[in-house]
C-alpha cells in the first residue's frame, strides 16, 4: 500500500499542465503585455533577422557592437527564443490563379502554372524561423521603462535589431510556446507580412 501511495504521489508531481509550466494568466491591454501568475509582466519583441551572408562586414560588426553594448547595459531578465512557423502563400496563389484564368497566352499560362507549383512546394516544405526577445518586469511602470530601454538601445534606426509586434501575434507566439504542434492561423503569418 505504501509503495502505491508513493508512486501515485510521484506521478502527480510529474504530471504538470501548461498552467504550471508557463505561468501566463492573461493579457493586459493597458500596457500590451502578459501578466504572470505572480503578478509580474512579460512582453515580447520580434528580433529583426538579416541575411548576414550578403551584408557588408561593417553592418555585421555594427550589429555585433550594438548587441554587445545592449547586453552590458541591460542587466534585467530577458530571454531570446526561436520558433518555426509555416509559410502561407495562399494569397499569392489565389492572385496567380486569377491571372491564370484571365490569360489567353499559352506560354504565359505555363509560367504562371510553374509559379503556382513553386508556391505550393514552399507551403508544403518550408518553415519560417522567427526569433523573439522576451523580457520581464515587476510593475507596469517598470515594464514601460524596460520596453523603452530595449527599443532605445537596439530598436530604432536603419539597423534596428528588434521591433514591436501586435497583440494578436504575441498571443500566437505564446500559444505556439505552450504547444509546438499548435496550428498557427494562416492569415496571421502570411509571407507578405514582412514586406
Amino acid at each position: 500500500m505504501k509503495k502505491k501511495k508513493k508512486n501515485k504521489k510521484s506521478e502527480e508531481e510529474l504530471l504538470k499542465t501548461n498552467m504550471d509550466i508557463l505561468k501566463i494568466r492573461f493579457y493586459d491591454e493597458d500596457v500590451d503585455a502578459f501578466i504572470l501568475e505572480n503578478g509580474e509582466y512579460l512582453d515580447l519583441l520580434q528580433i529583426v533577422t538579416k541575411d548576414r551572408e550578403n551584408l557588408q562586414d561593417d553592418v555585421v560588426w555594427y550589429d555585433i557592437y550594438n548587441l554587445t553594448r545592449f547586453e552590458k547595459l541591460y542587466a534585467l531578465p530577458h530571454k531570446d527564443i526561436g520558433l518555426n512557423f509555416p509559410i502561407n502563400t495562399s494569397l499569392q496563389r489565389s492572385n496567380l490563379q486569377r491571372k491564370y484564368k484571365s490569360t489567353a497566352d499559352p506560354i504565359r499560362k505555363k509560367w504562371i502554372r510553374r509559379e503556382i507549383e513553386e508556391l505550393e512546394t514552399l507551403d508544403a516544405n518550408v518553415e519560417r524561423k522567427e526569433f523573439y526577445r522576451m523580457f520581464f518586469a515587476g510593475t507596469k511602470n517598470e515594464l514601460i521603462k524596460n520596453r523603452r530601454d530595449i527599443l532605445s538601445y537596439i530598436g530604432y534606426g536603419r539597423n534596428k535589431i528588434v521591433k514591436e509586434i501586435s497583440k494578436e501575434k504575441k498571443i500566437q507566439i505564446v500559444r505556439k510556446m505552450q504547444n509546438m504542434n499548435t496550428l498557427v492561423l494562416p492569415e496571421e503569418f502570411s509571407i507578405q507580412e514582412e514586406i
